[in-house]
Parts: structure tokens; C-alpha cells; sequence
């Protein structure tokens, strides 16, 4: 008999992964996010999107601060620039780990962003493509976080029942999963026996141990009772 092959993922289930792996990252780094869905797009041909706010102004090579404006630091503009193509590669990267393969067609959109990106921190082209790499692992990372896993796929799990969800919908999903994540950690370094429900279990020796107690204090009752009744 012919073994069965596993069903491959579809479509919608690997979009759904994609943008929750932009989600649950955004919230990690502590990017806000408007909404998600995974309605395609007839204009642009794109199967979903993760919305954010706007990047910043000073983001702009040619911009210059106004009066009452400061200046933006070179370290924050890396740091900007770093959370935002981590979030880029947690798409990617969540849709490997739930696809057990990597869509280079899908994630092309988000590489060209990182591109940009990093492009405004490096001009010459091994730099730029060792940085991209060394992020790109860092965004694997992200998501072997205790609890950030589990956040992606209840993000996934409600973009899939509602096509598209509001930025504190999926917050409320990002916060779920991190939890249930968490709990199930805690359920599993308590003892076996409070795990399985609460239920205390005795191997036969303490069994044997109990039940001799147990006779000792019902004897223990019964004489009492006679000597009352004297």
C-alpha cells in the first residue's frame, strides 16, 4: 500500500503565516500595526498585507530638520532601519517554517524593501549583502522566542476565520498566543501529577502506604467510639 503523501500547504495558509509573521515581529520590536488581511490585491498583485504607519520623515536622505524639529541621530536611524527589515524577513521566515520551504516569489516585494533600506546605510554591494544575511538569521531567531511561534499562528488562525483584522485584533491574537505559549511552559514544569488536571496519582508502594494510615485512623475512631460509649 502506498503511503500518503502530506497535504502541501495552500495558498491562503501560507499568506496567512506570512503576514502574521509581520505582525507578531512588529509587535515584538514594538511597531505598531493598522491591519492585516490576506485579500488579494487586484491593482498590485499582492495576497496580503501587514500595515504599519508611515515611516519617518527623517528617514528622507535629502531632509533637513525645520525650526523646532531635532535632528536624527545616526544610531537611530540604524535602529529604525534594522527593526524594519527584521520585520520584512519574519514574513518570509514564518512562511518557511509553516511551508517547510522557502518562496523566494513571495517574499521578492519585501527583499526589494530590505534592499532600500539598507541601502541607505551602505553603498557598496558586499557590505550591504552581508548585513541583509546576518538580519536575515536574526529574523529566524525572532521567532524561535518563547511564545513568538505560537503568537504567528493565532494571528494566522484569525486571519484565515476573517480574511482581515484590525491592528487591535491582532494584538489581542499576538497576546493570546504569547500566553497560552507561556502557560503551556508552566503547565509542564510543574509536576506530572498537577498537569494531567490536578489529579494527585500514588505508585503502589504509597498506595499500600496510604491505605494502612487510613485503616490505623478508622481503628483509631472505632475505639474511641467504645470508649464514649462506656
Amino acid at each position: 500500500m502506498k503511503s500518503k503523501r502530506a497535504a502541501r500547504p495552500s495558498t491562503l495558509e501560507r499568506t496567512a503565516h506570512h503576514e502574521a509573521g509581520h505582525a507578531a515581529a512588529s509587535f515584538l520590536l514594538g511597531r505598531r500595526v493598522l491591519s492585516v488581511t490576506i485579500i488579494r490585491d487586484d491593482v498590485d498583485g499582492s495576497l496580503g498585507v501587514c500595515r504599519s504607519p508611515p515611516p519617518p520623515v527623517w528617514l528622507d536622505p535629502f531632509w533637513e530638520p525645520t525650526e523646532g524639529q531635532r535632528p536624527c541621530s545616526d544610531g537611530r536611524k540604524r535602529a529604525w532601519i534594522e527593526m524594519e527589515i527584521l520585520i520584512l524577513f519574519a514574513g518570509g521566515a514564518a512562511e518557511t517554517r509553516f511551508g517547510g520551504r522557502r518562496n523566494f516569489v513571495g517574499a521578492r516585494k519585501d527583499r526589494s524593501s530590505a534592499i532600500n533600506l539598507a541601502g541607505l546605510l551602505y553603498s557598496d554591494t558586499a557590505e550591504l549583502e552581508a548585513y541583509l544575511r546576518w538580519l536575515a538569521i536574526r529574523a529566524d531567531n525572532l521567532l524561535k522566542r518563547p511564545g513568538t511561534w505560537e503568537a504567528v499562528e493565532a494571528i494566522a488562525g484569525g486571519l484565515l476565520e476573517r480574511r482581515k483584522l484590525t491592528g487591535r485584533q491582532v494584538r489581542k491574537l499576538y497576546k493570546v498566543g504569547r500566553e497560552n505559549a507561556l502557560l503551556a511552559v508552566h503547565a509542564r514544569s510543574r509536576c506530572p501529577e498537577e498537569a494531567e488536571g490536578g489529579r494527585m496519582t500514588a505508585t503502589p508502594s504509597e498506595g499500600k502506604k496510604g491505605r494502612r494510615k487510613k485503616g490505623r485512623r478508622k481503628k483509631g475512631r472505632r475505639k474511641k467510639g467504645r470508649e464514649e460509649g462506656r
